[in-house]
Order: structure tokens, then C-alpha cells, then sequence
């Protein structure tokens, strides 16, 4: 929810946008929870490690452990399924320039098919090495 590329389309695609901003608007309450999300899991991870706390806490976890491959498999899956969100507002550019050359009727599987491309192709280019899995 923090990115820019994320909170303006959604604000779009909001039935009520009116109830976005404003006091307790959707943004604040859900920046609220992020935050104190946050703040738990460094805490945590402050507290489990101390001064040895790497900058990503899953960098910590032993490597023969089975749960703790779990947890970076988890870390992957999210960075995964979230590159396809954080693409939302190019893809809608990059849609827009594609939309007149095809015909209406394929609209739908050529949008999915156009998005699917870009974000693959540029999704190839992130690296997982730090996680070392």
C-alpha cells in the first residue's frame, strides 16, 4: 500500500474514493497497520539477533533449517506476487498505447497476455541471491 504506483489506482478503482484520505480513511488506517507491522517484526528481529541483525531479518535465519528455508520461500512468493501490483500503473500506460491495435472482442486476453510479458520480462532482471536460497 505505500507505493505511489499502488495507492493511486486503487484510490481509481474505489467505488467511494471520497473514503481513501481523509480521518480514518482507508490510507491511514492501512499505513497505521503497516507501520506497526513493521515495527513488531524489527523488533523482533532486534531482540532475537541483537546487534548481528542483518538488514533483512530472513538473512539471520540458519540455513539447514527447515522452517527457515519456509520463511524465504514466503519472502520470494510475496516479492512474486507483489511485482505484478507495483506494475499496475505502467502496465495501464503501456495498455493504453496497446488497446487501438486489437480488436475489442480480444481486449481481455490480450491485456492479460501484454501484462503477463512485461512483467516477466522486467521481473527477470530482480535477484533473489541476498535471500540465499
Amino acid at each position: 500500500m505505500e507505493g505511489i504506483n499502488v495507492v493511486m489506482p486503487v484510490e481509481n478503482e474505489m467505488a467511494r474514493p471520497d473514503h481513501f484520505l481523509g480521518c480514518p480513511g482507508i490510507l491511514n488506517v492501512t499505513m497505521i497497520f503497516v507501520a506497526l507491522l513493521y515495527g513488531v517484526v524489527g523488533m523482533m528481529g532486534y531482540l532475537r539477533f541483537g546487534e548481528d541483525v542483518q538488514g533483512n531479518v530472513v538473512l539471520n535465519l540458519p540455513e539447514e533449517d527447515i522452517l527457515a528455508l519456509v520463511a524465504k520461500v514466503l519472502v520470494i512468493l510475496a516479492v512474486f506476487f507483489t511485482y505484478c501490483l507495483q506494475m499496475y500503473a505502467p502496465m495501464e500506460i503501456i495498455w493504453d498505447s496497446f488497446r487501438d491495435r486489437i480488436a475489442k472482442k480480444y481486449h481481455n486476453i490480450a491485456e492479460i497476455l501484454v501484462r503477463t510479458s512485461f512483467v516477466t520480462l522486467t521481473g527477470k532482471s530482480i535477484h533473489f541471491d541476498t535471500l540465499r536460497v
